[in-house]
């Protein structure tokens, strides 16, 4: 397998990880709800 190939497959699959992580913090939003309902929101400052 060719270097180049090697280095742009990484490279895809590093954008494709932050596109994934992005999309879920985005739609996800933190403070939107509490993770653990045991946990009272605003105790951590979210």
């Amino acid at each position: 397998m060719p270097v180049v190939r090697v280095i742009a497959l990484c490279l895809a699959l590093a954008g494709l990880t932050a596109a994934v992580t992005f999309t879920v913090a985005t739609h996800i939003a933190p403070g939107e709800r509490p993770r653990d309902p045991r946990i009272p929101q605003g105790r951590f400052g979210w």
